[in-house]
This record gives C-alpha cells, sequence and structure tokens, in this order.
C-alpha cells in the first residue's frame, strides 16, 4: 500500500524503501544507512524531498523487514544482498549517499554500477566517512563486549544510553551494528581509476572519527570536483542539519536535471 503522506512506500525483504513511484525524470536519491540503521533512518527524508526526489533507502539484512536474515559482514555482501533494489532503478538522473559505512557501500555501489556498464549517477554523496583507500587508525570496535560497545555508541550520539541500558533491546540492536562495522573494519580497498562522478563529503566538524587529511583524499576518487562541506556537530551532525544536507541532495540532483 502506498504511503504518499511520507513519500515512502514499503516492499518486501531485499526490496527498496521507495518513494513514489518514478515519474517522468523525477531524480531518485539511492541511500545507504549509518552502522546498526536501516532504511527508516531516511523515513523523513522522503517526506522532505517529495515530490521532487525519489527517495530509496536500503533496506539491509538483520534489521526491519529483513530482521530474519544475518546482517552481513563485508561491503561486498551487503551490494549483494541489496542488488534487487539498486539493480533496476540506477538510470539518470540519480544520486547515491551513504553515512559512515554507508560511504563505504556508496562508494563501492558506484564502482560496481561502472563494472557493470551501467549509467553513472550524476552525483556522490559521502558523510561521515573518510576516503576509502586512507587507513583508519582508529581501533577495532565491532568485538567488543557489549559494555564497552554500548558506551563507545552512546559517545558518538548514535543512541542515547536509556534505550541501551535495557539488555532486550540491546540484544536486538547491537548484532547488526557489530557486523556493519566488520564490514568498515575490515574492509580492503582495491585501487581503481577514479570515477567520472563529482563527489561532495559531509563532515561534522567535531566528529572524532574522521580528520581532514582523511576528507581532502577523497578528491582521488574522482575526475570531477570534489567538494567538502564541514558543519557544526559530531559523527551524527546530520541530526542537527538535516536541512543543509537535503539542500546539498536537492543542489546535486537539481544541476543534473537541468
Amino acid at each position: 500500500m502506498s504511503r504518499a503522506s511520507t513519500g515512502l512506500s514499503g516492499a518486501g525483504p531485499g526490496g527498496a524503501d521507495r518513494g513514489q513511484s518514478r515519474a517522468g525524470s523525477r531524480p531518485t536519491l539511492l541511500a545507504f544507512p549509518h552502522a546498526g540503521a536501516g532504511a527508516s533512518a531516511y523515513r523523513d527524508w522522503g517526506q522532505l524531498l517529495a515530490p521532487d526526489i525519489d527517495v530509496i533507502a536500503m533496506r539491509l539484512p538483520g534489521r526491519e523487514d529483513r530482521w530474519s536474515e544475518p546482517p552481513r559482514r563485508t561491503i561486498r555482501s551487503v551490494l549483494e544482498a541489496t542488488e534487487p533494489q539498486w539493480g533496476d532503478v540506477c538510470r539518470p538522473p540519480y544520486a547515491v549517499f551513504g553515512h559512515s559505512v554507508g560511504a563505504l557501500a556508496a562508494f563501492e555501489l558506484v564502482r560496481e554500477i561502472r563494472r557493470n556498464g551501467m549509467a553513472n549517477p550524476a552525483h556522490l554523496i559521502v558523510s561521515g566517512r573518510v576516503a576509502p583507500q586512507v587507513r583508519s587508525v582508529l581501533p577495532v570496535q565491532h568485538d567488543l563486549p557489549d559494555e564497552e560497545l554500548s558506551a563507545h555508541l552512546c559517545a558518538l550520539g548514535g543512541v542515547s544510553e536509556t534505550v541501551l541500558a535495557n539488555r532486550a533491546v540491546r540484544a536486538m540492536l547491537l548484532p547488526a551494528l557489530r557486523a556493519d562495522l566488520a564490514c568498515d573494519e575490515h574492509y580492503e580497498y582495491v585501487p581503481e581509476p577514479p570515477l567520472a562522478v563529482p563527489v561532495t563529503v559531509l563532515s561534522g566538524a567535531d566528529d572524532p572519527l574522521v580528520w581532514r587529511e582523511g576528507l581532502i583524499a577523497w578528491a582521488a576518487q574522482t575526475t570531477g570536483p570534489c567538494t567538502i562541506q564541514w558543519m557544526s556537530g559530531g559523527h551524527f551532525f546530520g541530526s542537527e542539519h538535516e536541512e543543509e544536507v537535503l539542500t546539498c541532495v536537492r543542489s546535486a540532483l537539481s544541476i543534473a536535471v537541468h
């Protein structure tokens, strides 16, 4: 059943969480969530960008309507598990967005699209993640004890301390989070030619997971322009600057349409 009031409609396991059905040349945004999150992280975007942009938020195994499936622990397997969602909608004009580990998935999706001879997106927008070729200097997190991992997540602002204090809720949330962190921490960058796609990099000025040189290094991944936009806040700066992030999305796709 269509959910026009939210700008999103549901889909079965493996399917996309879509905005209103595409009409004419209305652009599409494919969005990958941050670690531990699901398609619902972008539910508001469907409403806020409608009716001009069709939002397709990736539904990942191990959460929401794919709860019964084991979460994936590599970027490659994430792309394979979501191929039914993006495989038939990568038609211009469209853009790809991802935050944190979702930025890695978004980047690798665009490279997979190129390998398959499909049409490039108009823009790649990555958020809260240093360039893929930059080796992280952060300690491994995915195999921390529950208490330590919960404390780390609370410090970043991803989930409230009250929520994670509930052991039953924590037991539901942490498996997907651990798998997503493993995707990031086990990621092995394979050199390929830079993309012929403009790249915009978004970052919180106080994000402890990124650093300036690591963000600037995204420029090596494109033959087009690479723009870095700093905003106040930490790793989840987007929750405080949602309209600024959406303005970036609108701008990227407005250029594509016109």
